[in-house]
């Protein structure tokens, strides 16, 4: 059960996550970071960071037990 709540919560933060980055690059302020793989890479990591950070909140919440 576990396992199937983390693939949906990473399909959400996938989905999310195709939909923003166009627009998120396509700011004058990001264009910098788009154009190194370097940024890329720091705010994809930064996107995943955040989507195993707020799994471990919600999981913590439903049940105290459940560890992520």
């Amino acid at each position: 059960m576990e396992f199937l709540a983390v693939f949906a919560l990473s399909a959400v933060v996938a989905i999310l996550y195709q939909w923003v980055q166009p627009k998120f690059f396509g700011l004058s302020q990001t264009q910098s970071l788009q154009a190194n793989y370097f940024g890329k890479t720091l705010l994809t990591t930064v996107v995943i960071f955040g989507a195993i950070v707020v799994a471990g909140f919600i999981f913590s919440a439903v049940d105290g037990k459940v560890t992520v």
